[in-house]
């Protein structure tokens, strides 16, 4: 184009002045001039010249640049009518606010807003016989733009007119005015915009989207009108005070076929883009083709920030380089992400405009289906976006009914895909430097047998993910209403129809275990464990039957049947599971893979169930240096295997060390996943276990409710992994003297357990002896005694009695046995719980601690000095190595050595027991009901005048929790 084109309407008699005194006008006509003239140069000389001509005037220099740097990005962008634009918008903010009281047959009462070229009015007819309040919108125009404005107003109004629905602001009429600037007259909406509103209106998830259906429905009326409006937003979009939807605003509408009724297509200026930056689809950014998919976009960023009270991007002070950067290249945050970033460091206060629902009630909402939809709506892609809204609609309606969604995530493949896009120029240059050579030639030809091998397995695959698509397709629409004659269907009894369809279809052995693994796995997750093991011991019998039973599948498998088995306590059998799969993955995957750290992690959980701590540390240690070797490729994984560390370091009495991987694993997550990550929970029950291990109650307490809050949240009330955490607190309460909220909170737990896992269950258990020891602080041995025998049964009939959780038992009815007046059976008892644990764990474990400590406290109290002073001392040096001198365990068998060695005459005694003493008043509860017999046992210490206010001190408690070996509690 030749010069004297491009520049048509950009010189003098650009009309800026006319009609407005404004100085602005003055300023841009020197603008104008000076860009003029710097066209008329070569492109490598404008720059200097400019600067020369303007004398020192920077601002003039930045602006004449910019509008260069536009048209060289834009060509036709000085063709556009921007100038005339701009006069528009001067001659705007030139008007004074009152001015034009009467347009047409209207009085304006009021002014509602005003934009760059445009003011609106509230106002009412001449005639107050018509009574009805308008709208009026003016485009304010200098002369030179008066034209082209014109126009624009006139096509809008044609728009408006053929839009007529009950969502849309009608328009009424259309005119010029005195001063020669078009106006339209439409219907008033006395609304709020629509984000505004929900926020202010606590709306919930439900009422937002309802809403958001409205202007759905709205904005596909318009689409099937041939209409795209380009410029959603909340500001045009208006709840009234019947709570309806508005649409208003189509004043930069594109008719996408000149033919459709409605009249001719506004105006395009090429290079202009209309666009609001906050809502705009990377195809207006780039200056592209505008269809109905860029109203999609502009709906699902909507959509985003009605869930969460935020926009997917931020565009504070970005330029339009870095706004093109931001839309086109960067992925649209998920809803559910956002609310989780957000809600940092939150517990239960909801976020600022948000659902009223704490953020992590919240992310769980939005997480899954809302999360897909919303991302679905904002592909980069205009043609992988919803094909119309109605589809994007539809899936709302389809959520909002509990039905499945037709939208996916992106696979893989489509992340490569979309990334290829993104980066041609990357991509192209990495692809060319490995296209070359002579050795790449000769590699493909040697290349093309096994290639040919692939793809007849790729064919294989595919066909096999089309019938899985098929089977689950099948499976789901079993559940739809229609089918079901109304009747809901459980999820189990869903997962049950298609365990019976597997083995009743014609499939292939190896897709047959494939599809059994998959629901032996999402039994697991549902905590239905007997029927998890079952269909995942079918998918490796399956698997063994029809191929090498020491391939990765096969390894694969067994990996999550040994995840059940954990789950069910089963520690042995996940153990043989693990081995198995582990020597499979270092012979096939590869000594340093993902795949054995993981398998390493799994069997170290294993063994600490085993009470085997001293072998788990060196599996996670191992586990940890492949996944640090692999530059954080499974950061989850690490930092699982960190805070498994950390708890298998407790159990090994290395506790400063324990807390700092505990803290270091929890942080990984919470940065990974903020506060709702699934994996938080177990982290933050570990180190509040730790924390009121040692005392710390005030630190415990607040992490041990934020894992209780998550795992509820996440799993329901009554799924295993939130008694776990309720068995947790009620030691905390135990420890803490409330032993009336922990025998509550115990038997909450308990009860889970039973219905999960059935009476006789190994797990019951230990719920049953945990509870037993509560009984015993609550002054209730015979109710002890009952649920001890209770957890001696289950151990005997399941993996017989002996074993480490069986002296435990017999600790615990020993202590019953002494409360209810019969030392002799309790010493029995005592006894036979040292030799078991001596028989079934390492020297030096705690278990053999706990029994020496209660053999020679009541061998004490008898007068057996000599007896029980070689059992106290060994508790105390057992105690102090694995727990800490600090710990009230170590204090607590502390005292009883000292107070056997004051006893005796020997001279350390009384130091070690006043010290230990002091220190157990601090650390226990005073309402702890079994301490005053160590009071007691002090006072005899003393002379008859001292006895009394020893008595007054703090008690010391005689039944302290067993806390070693992650078993128990």
């Amino acid at each position: 184009m030749a010069t004297g084109a491009r520049l048509a309407g950009a010189g003098a008699d650009r009309g800026l002045s006319a009609g407005t005194d404004d100085p602005r006008s003055g300023r841009w006509q020197r603008v104008g001039d000076l860009l003029e003239a710097a066209l008329e140069r070569p492109a490598g000389e404008r720059e200097s010249f400019v600067r020369q001509a303007a004398a020192g005037d920077e601002e003039l220099v930045a602006e004449v640049l910019s509008l260069l740097a536009a048209d060289q990005r834009a060509p036709g962008f000085l063709d556009s009518g921007v100038f005339e634009l701009v006069a528009g918008a001067l001659a705007v903010a030139a008007e004074p606010p009152g001015s034009e009281q009467v347009v047409g047959e209207y009085r304006l009462l009021r002014e509602l807003g005003r934009g760059g070229m445009s003011r609106v009015h509230l106002a009412e007819p001449l005639d107050d016989r018509l009574g009805r309040q308008v709208a009026i919108k003016r485009l304010v125009a200098a002369a030179g733009a008066r034209e082209e404005l014109g126009r624009r107003l006139a096509a809008e109004g044609r728009v408006l007119a053929a839009l007529a629905h009950p969502h849309i602001a009608q328009v009424f009429d259309a005119g010029i005015d005195a001063d020669g600037d078009p106006y339209l007259v439409m219907e008033y909406v006395d609304g709020e915009p629509l984000v505004a509103w929900c926020a202010r209106e606590d709306a919930s998830i439900e009422c937002r989207i309802e809403l958001f259906l409205e202007v759905c429905a709205a904005v596909a009326h318009a689409h099937r009108r041939f209409v795209v409006h380009r410029d959603l937003k909340p500001s045009n979009i208006l709840v009234d005070r019947a709570a309806r939807v508005k649409l208003l605003d189509f004043g930069i509408a594109k008719l996408l076929d000149p033919a459709a009724p409605g009249g001719m297509e506004p105006p395009t200026r090429t290079g202009l883009l209309p666009m609001t930056p906050e809502y705009a689809a990377p195809e207006q950014v780039r200056g592209g083709e505008i269809t109905t998919a860029t109203d999609v976009w502009q709906l699902g960023i909507l959509l985003h920030e009605l869930l969460t009270g935020r926009r997917p991007y931020r565009f504070e002070g970005r330029s339009a380089a870095d706004l093109e950067r931001l839309v086109c290249g960067r992925e649209a945050t998920l809803p559910s992400a956002t609310v989780t970033a957000a809600g940092s460091g939150r517990t239960d206060e909801p976020l600022a405009g948000a659902p009223p629902l704490s953020p992590l009630r919240l992310a769980a909402a939005l997480r899954g289906d809302l999360d897909t939809i919303v991302l679905h709506a904002l592909e980069k892609d205009p043609a992988a976006r919803y094909g119309s809204v109605e589809a994007l609609a539809e899936d709302l309606r389809r959520w909002r009914a509990g039905l499945p969604i037709r939208a996916r995530p992106a696979t893989r493949r489509e992340r490569l895909v979309k990334f290829v896009r993104r980066h041609r120029a990357g991509v192209a240059l990495s692809v060319a430097a490995l296209a070359g050579g002579l050795a790449f030639v000769i590699a493909l030809v040697l290349q093309v047998r096994a290639t040919a091998v692939e793809r007849d397995r790729a064919r294989l695959e595919s066909r096999k993910a089309g019938e899985v698509t098929a089977f689950l397709l099948d499976l789901f629409e079993s559940s739809d209403p229609a089918e079901s004659r109304g009747e809901e269907i459980p999820a189990r009894e869903l997962l049950a129809r298609g365990a019976e369809r597997i083995r009743g279809a014609d499939l292939e052995p190896e897709l047959r275990a494939r599809m059994l693994d998959v629901l032996g796995r999402v039994h697991g997750k549902l905590g239905s464990f007997e029927r998890a093991a079952e269909l995942l011991e079918e998918a490796l019998r399956t698997q063994l039957a029809s191929g090498p039973g020491d391939g990765l599948a096969a390894a694969e498998v067994r990996t999550h049947l040994a995840e059940v088995r954990l789950s069910q306590a089963d520690g042995a059998g996940a153990e043989r599971l693990l081995r198995e799969a582990l020597e499979i993955r270092r012979r096939l995957a590869g000594e340093t893979s993902l795949e054995v750290a993981s398998t390493l992690n799994d069997l170290a959980v294993a063994m600490r169930m085993r009470d085997e701590a001293a072998d788990a540390e060196p599996l996670l240690v191992g586990a940890l240096a492949i996944l640090e070797g692999r530059s954080g490729e499974a950061p989850v994984l690490a930092a699982q295997a960190r805070v498994n560390l950390g708890e298998t370091l407790v159990d090994l009495g290395r506790y400063e060390t324990a807390e700092a991987h505990l803290r270091e694993g929890m942080g990984r997550l919470e940065r990974l996943g903020g506060p709702a990550h699934p994996d938080l929970a177990s982290a933050q029950r570990a180190l509040a276990s730790l924390l009121a291990r040692l005392g710390r109650f005030a630190e415990a307490e607040p992490l041990q409710a934020a894992a209780l809050a998550l795992r509820r949240e996440l799993y329901g009330a009554t799924h295993p992994l939130v008694a776990q955490v309720l068995n947790d607190l009620a030691y905390l309460q135990e420890m803490q003297g409330n032993f009336e909220g922990a025998a509550a909170t115990c038997v909450e737990a308990l009860s889970v357990y039973e219905r999960t896992f059935g009476a006789g269950h190994q797990a019951v258990a230990i719920l049953a002896a945990n509870l037993a020891q509560i009984e015993l602080k609550r002054r209730r041995p015979a109710a002890a005694e009952e649920l001890a025998r209770r957890a001696q049964a289950i151990y005997r009939d399941s993996i017989g009695s002996e074993n480490a959780s069986g002296s435990r038992v017999l600790v615990l009815l020993g202590a019953a046995r002494e409360k209810q007046g019969d030392p002799e059976g309790a010493e029995r008892l005592y006894r036979e719980a040292l030799a078991v644990a001596r028989r079934n764990v390492e020297p030096g474990h705690p278990r053999i601690g706990t029994a020496a400590l209660e053999t020679g406290r009541l061998l004490a109290v008898g007068g057996r000095l000599s007896e029980a002073v070689p059992l106290l001392a060994e508790a105390h040096q057992i105690y102090g190595e694995r727990l800490g001198a600090a710990s009230p365990h170590t204090r607590r068998a502390g005292f009883w050595l000292g107070w056997c060695r004051a006893k005796s005459g020997e001279p350390d005694g009384e130091a070690l027991w006043r010290e230990s003493l002091e220190a157990l008043r601090r650390g226990l509860p005073p309402s702890d009901p079994q301490l005053e017999e160590a009071e007691r046992a002090a006072a005899r210490l003393f002379a008859p005048g001292e006895a009394d206010q020893a008595l007054e001190g703090a008690q010391l408690a005689v039944l302290g929790g067993e806390q070693a070996g992650g078993e128990q509690r």
